[in-house]
Formats: structure tokens, sequence, C-alpha cells
């Protein structure tokens, strides 16, 4: 993203490789109120380990409740 910074722990991520975004083909989530990529989002989050030494905090819980995935 422009004018964003990130970091990455290439020893962590034997596959990862850098795509050349012409050749990437966006897939559009037709699932109802964008709930597969809610819940895609939410999953790596929560797989993705804390560069701080810091608890992640959403609020004034460590862990928050996503609404989304409770709804109907």
């Amino acid at each position: 993203m422009r004018d964003k910074e990130a970091r990455f722990v290439w020893d962590l991520e034997k596959g990862a490789r850098v795509l050349d975004p012409a050749a990437v083909r966006l897939v559009p989530d037709t699932s109802s109120g964008l709930i597969d990529t809610k819940l895609h989002l939410a999953a790596a989050f929560r797989a993705t380990p804390t560069t701080t030494r810091r608890p992640l905090t959403l609020g004034r819980a460590a862990i928050d409740d996503l609404t989304f995935v409770n709804a109907g």
C-alpha cells in the first residue's frame, strides 16, 4: 500500500515470494455480507504473531467478540 511501511520476516515464511501486481487475479466475494472475506481476515489476524511485546487489545478486552461471526 502506498505510503505504508511493512516488515517481513522471510525466515518464517519459507514459501513467501514477491508477486507481480499485474499477474494477480482478484476474485469477488459473493457471500452474504462479505462474510467469507471477514472470516478470512479475522483468522489471518488471529494467526499472525504480534511484532511487539505488548498484548494486542481491542477496546478494553484482549479479545473482543467479532459481531459478524455470531450474526444470523
